[in-house]
């Protein structure tokens, strides 16, 4: 057997200094075989992944228990603020094969991690790939394939 477990803590600030916290660990068990595939197997790895951000963002969403501060309203930046939810217009969440361009263009342009997450923070407004739309991934790869600095340097 193979087991994936993924965790995800977030804390947001609340008012007069405050802030509220949550975090989940999920695991998943799989057949050993699951290994041989590795886009299989990486398309599990962001489902668990995405349930836990998921219900941390949720439980933050919700509404403090009597006592508590109220929650400090979610950033644009946040993947539940920034990706919508259904499937029209290119709302759906990107696809492995978009994510993984993006990414490979960034590496041929020696960009790092942080360099390709402002990249898309400046092309889409959200930094974090794998929250991305179909339709924002789209618009990322199309300007790092247009006019990108071949160097990884920002624009």
């Amino acid at each position: 057997m193979i087991k994936l477990n993924c965790g995800f803590s977030r804390k947001v600030g609340e008012a007069n200094y405050g802030s509220r916290g949550a975090s989940v660990n999920v695991e998943l068990e799989l057949a050993t075989d699951a290994a041989r595939d590795g886009d299989g197997l990486h398309e599990k790895i962001r489902r668990l992944f995405a349930l836990a951000r998921k219900a941390v963002d949720e439980e933050l969403a919700s509404p403090a228990p009597a006592g508590e501060a109220e929650p400090a309203p979610a950033s644009p930046q946040t993947p539940a603020a920034s990706r919508p939810s259904g499937s029209a217009n290119g709302s759906a969440p990107a696809s492995n094969k978009q994510t993984k361009l993006i990414m490979d263009l960034g590496q041929q342009r020696r960009m790092s991690l942080s360099q390709v997450q402002a990249f898309c923070q400046d092309v889409a407004g959200v930094s974090d790939v794998y929250a991305l739309t179909r339709s924002q991934a789209s618009a990322v790869i199309d300007q790092l394939k247009a006019d990108a600095p071949p160097n990884g340097g920002r624009r």
